[in-house]
């Protein structure tokens, strides 16, 4: 996993620090939707899993990802 210098969401709502919110949640959504088209699903969203990158949120922690096989049947 890549370095992800601006920690976790969880450390920024811990520091009180402001959040574009509508921003996050467009990109938590977006990785939760290439997570979908590639079959997989994430279990475990939480801030503390939501990484910072150079501004960009980033999904972290896959220990309880899951492959689907049946993604077509689900959706």
């Amino acid at each position: 996993m890549e370095y992800c210098e601006g920690g976790s969401l969880q450390n920024l709502i811990d520091a009180k620090i402001s959040i574009d919110w509508p921003h996050a949640a467009y990109q938590i959504g977006a990785a939760c939707q290439y997570l979908a088209s590639s079959k997989v699903i994430h279990r475990d969203i939480k801030p503390a899993n939501v990484l910072i990158k150079g501004g960009k949120f980033k999904l972290g922690d896959f220990g309880f990802a899951y492959e689907l096989n049946f993604i077509d049947e689900v959706i």
